[in-house]
């Protein structure tokens, strides 16, 4: 039979630990622990992303485009409380010492996720041709070195590849919050 403890025995109890110098140190220990454990794992369960800008290759600058691909994918994956979004002034600062064509080397997207602390960077190009553009994107892994999703397609302009652009985030989001 259990035996039923009283608030009087639970102050007796308390009183005895808190008068106890081991028993206190001990407790405090514990307690130390196992905050800074938890905060270790909720820390490691984020995932930062860097969302390079598209290279453009067109007739014109591309620039409207650029910012259009960046904006999409960044406003879809900030949404998710798992993925923290590298900000555009650590993207702007890691990318001030390559010109765009150095950008295009598989090997720089790792450095550039190296960089500004990223565990995965997307990044992609967009080539138009009239009405039609070819828009192809990856979510680069930076610790493993290798490609993890990707998308590819062709569009009958910028209005219709926004879903799609949508799509991928969303595919890059489900692959983020399965991980561990």
């Amino acid at each position: 039979m259990a035996r039923k403890i009283d608030s009087s025995h639970l102050r007796v109890l308390l009183s005895g630990i808190m008068q106890n110098r081991r028993l206190r140190f001990i407790l405090l220990l514990i307690v130390i622990m196992t905050s800074l454990a938890m905060s270790i794992s909720w820390a490691n369960s984020f995932k930062r992303v860097a969302v390079l800008p598209f290279t453009i290759h067109g007739a014109d600058d591309g620039s409207v485009v650029r910012q259009g691909i960046l904006r999409i994918l960044s406003a879809s994956l900030m949404t998710t409380e798992k993925i923290n979004v590298v900000s555009d002034e650590e993207i702007v600062n890691a990318l001030k010492p390559l010109n765009e064509k150095d950008i295009l080397s598989t090997a720089n997207i790792y450095v550039l996720g190296k960089a500004v602390h990223a565990d995965y960077v997307v990044y992609g190009d967009v080539e138009g041709v009239g009405h039609s553009i070819s828009i192809s994107g990856m979510l680069f892994d930076v610790d493993a070195y290798k490609p993890v999703v990707s998308m590819q397609g062709f569009y009958h302009g910028m209005y219709e590849a926004i879903p799609e652009l949508d799509y991928f985030a969303r595919r890059i989001d489900n692959y983020l919050t399965i991980l561990p």
